[in-house]
């Protein structure tokens, strides 16, 4: 089935990659679930991971293409795309993560003690 899918690549891109998309978009999406814990997420991570595998394929030659073991290829883009998400994620964390009320009285957001003297 491999060696199907990177012919018609290596002959066709946009052809190819419907295929390729066809044969390995379940165990790329399992694998992103189950490093994840969420379906949404790693449908989400599931596009941004064929999207970066078409980009990377329309600078391939075609005897690149043809070379390629596309199962380990893109559970490699998979696994960079959680690692980059998760990276992005500890830089900006979201809005519900922020400290908005004081949890004791008097307390200040930066210090969590109580302010004055």
């Amino acid at each position: 089935m491999a060696e199907q899918v990177t012919e018609l690549l290596a002959a066709d891109l946009d052809g190819g990659f419907t295929e390729l998309v066809r044969v390995h978009a379940r165990s790329v999406h399992a694998f992103l679930y189950r490093v994840s814990g969420s379906a949404a997420e790693a449908d989400d991570l599931g596009q941004d991971t064929f999207l970066r595998a078409y980009t990377a394929l329309r600078g391939y030659s075609p005897q690149r293409r043809r070379e390629l073991r596309p199962r380990a290829w893109l559970m490699t883009i998979a696994a960079n795309v959680r690692r980059n998400h998760v990276r992005s994620s500890v830089r900006r964390p979201s809005p519900s993560c922020a400290w908005t009320t004081p949890r004791t009285p008097g307390a200040t957001p930066d210090r969590g003690r109580p302010s004055g003297p």
